[in-house]
């Protein structure tokens, strides 16, 4: 499961975006998976404000675009 994380979906309001990131989560731990959760960061959002379910996965980085620019 991609959980894109962005200032939006960590928003604390946003119970169904929880919902589903704690769903993730329980499959995951079925599943017996530790890479079935992958965050990718498309803002700026401080990694102190990641979800508990994802905090210590590393997340992909593509805050500043996800390759080269072709014009």
């Amino acid at each position: 499961m991609i959980f894109v994380v962005s200032a939006k979906s960590v928003d604390p309001d946003r119970i169904g975006v929880l919902n589903e990131l704690s769903v993730a989560d329980s499959i995951k731990k079925q599943v017996k998976d530790d890479s079935f959760i992958i965050p990718v960061k498309i803002d700026d959002t401080p990694y102190s404000e990641f979800p508990i379910q994802i905090h210590r996965l590393n997340a992909i980085d593509f805050s500043k675009g996800w390759g080269p620019k072709i014009h």
